[in-house]
């Protein structure tokens, strides 16, 4: 029985690989069923013993990683990272070199029960939310809400540059540049208390250098 329940996980790993590599070749559109087959070096009844369709593949494929991302992202960060950023930041990066090309396959694909670029985007936008909620970073110039889609989207865009250019990417200086933007995002209860209580007409250095080189 068990040996049966092996087999049958090795058949749809293989088949979702087989998937992953095709993407990487050519438009889902494109791929087959004996392409699949063919790449996973398994039978058509084999295939139907697990999916319906490739469509149902894709989803399967999709919802796999997709669950992945959110136990390497938001489960780490609120448990083995204990919250903090700059740490998780670097978790997240080293998990999508990992997965670098997995990433470089799904997000090819935006189909509306199997879109893994929209479900990292909600996945990173439920991360700042729940960052958000638990720390003094809480204020913003503008809405929170444009301010958390604006880092999310911005969380993405790093990730998808890693996962394309893996070889190049330095995650120790993107990590700092993310900590830089939500640090211009979002500012503590202290940093807003501090600005309140400033002289009106008094300026700090750094507002005053921009004046004198204009």
């Amino acid at each position: 029985m068990m040996k049966k329940k092996i087999k049958i996980e090795k058949s749809r790993i293989l088949l979702k690989e087989a998937l992953l590599h095709l993407l990487l070749e050519k438009d889902f559109a494109k791929i087959t069923i004996q392409d699949l087959c063919k790449k996973a070096k398994v039978g058509r009844s084999t295939f139907y013993n697990h999916y319906n369709d490739k469509n149902d593949l894709l989803q399967s494929t999709v919802a796999f990683y997709s669950q992945i991302a959110q136990e390497t992202t938001v489960n780490a960060f609120l448990s083995d990272d204990k919250m903090n950023l700059h740490a998780n930041l670097i978790r997240d990066y080293q998990a999508t070199v990992q997965y670098s090309k997995v990433i470089q396959a799904l997000t090819t694909i935006h189909l509306p029960n199997a879109d893994f670029e929209a479900n990292m985007r909600q996945i990173l936008h439920e991360k700042y939310q729940v960052l958000l909620a638990n720390s003094e970073s809480s204020l913003s110039e503008i809405p929170e809400e444009l301010a958390i889609n604006l880092y999310a989207a911005n969380a993405l865009t790093v990730t998808k540059y890693i996962a394309f250019h893996p070889d190049i990417a330095n995650i120790n200086e993107l990590a700092d540049f993310m900590i830089h933007i939500y640090g211009r995002l979002f500012k503590s209860s202290k940093e807003e208390e501090s600005e309140t209580l400033q002289e009106p007409g008094s300026e700090t250095i750094l507002e005053i250098i921009p004046k004198t080189l204009e």
